[in-house]
């Protein structure tokens, strides 16, 4: 009996090990090349791979690659976010600095609806904030200046 269990266990170790270096080798790449799709496949593969093997003796192996993958994921998450924010920003910026008030807004309210609870969105708000106020102190100015008589 005894033998047997350990023939059990050496059999389900061997197998984990094969699943989880083809794993690693994929996520390692994967990672290595920002992968952001490959990634988040290979992490709902390390978490299944993390239940098929709960309760076993090689259960925290697969908790590690998990815990990894998940890392690389976030990371990769938040380049793709930020990437994303400051190009819509510097957008919003330029049609600010130009008058564009209208397609500035777009802009801003990308950044704020695509990276929403970021750093990034709270500054876009900030920002259309400001470029409100001062478009509806400019046009309150213009209104209250009297037409000029054409010669």
């Amino acid at each position: 009996q005894v033998d047997r269990a350990r023939a059990l266990i050496a059999q389900v170790q061997a197998r984990f090990q094969e699943r989880f270096q083809q794993l690693k080798k994929r996520a390692d790449e994967a990672s290595h090349f920002k992968d952001e799709a490959a990634v988040a496949r290979l992490l709902a593969e390390a978490e299944d791979l993390q239940k098929t093997y709960a309760d076993t003796p090689v259960e925290d192996n697969a908790a590690t690659i998990v815990k990894q993958l998940r890392k690389v994921h976030a990371g990769l998450v938040e380049a793709r976010i930020s990437t994303l924010a400051g190009r819509y920003l510097l957008l919003a910026r330029d049609a600010r600095d130009r008058g564009d008030v209208a397609f500035a807004e777009e802009y801003y309210r990308v950044v704020m609806d695509r990276c929403n609870g970021t750093p990034f969105a709270k500054e876009a708000e900030a920002e259309l904030a400001e470029m409100r106020r001062v478009s509806t102190e400019v046009n309150q100015k213009a209104g209250d200046k009297p037409a000029e008589k054409k010669k």
